[in-house]
């Protein structure tokens, strides 16, 4: 995906703290061939040097 460089997160730390605090995203999927936008919230978590971006939504 195409990310102008002013909206780009060049570190990484920087990146997992705006997620920590807007924790909103948006889950993008089609439905009848129209794309569907659900915004969801995520969770991340730190396991070492991992990361992981989790969610749940309802359908």
């Amino acid at each position: 995906m195409y990310v102008p460089h002013q909206f780009r997160a060049e570190d990484q730390n920087e990146a997992i703290e705006f997620i920590k605090r807007f924790s909103f995203g948006i889950l993008v999927s089609t439905q009848n061939s129209l794309p569907i936008a659900t915004h969801i919230p995520f969770v991340v978590t730190e396991e070492g040097d991992k990361v992981k971006l989790s969610s749940h939504c309802f359908g």
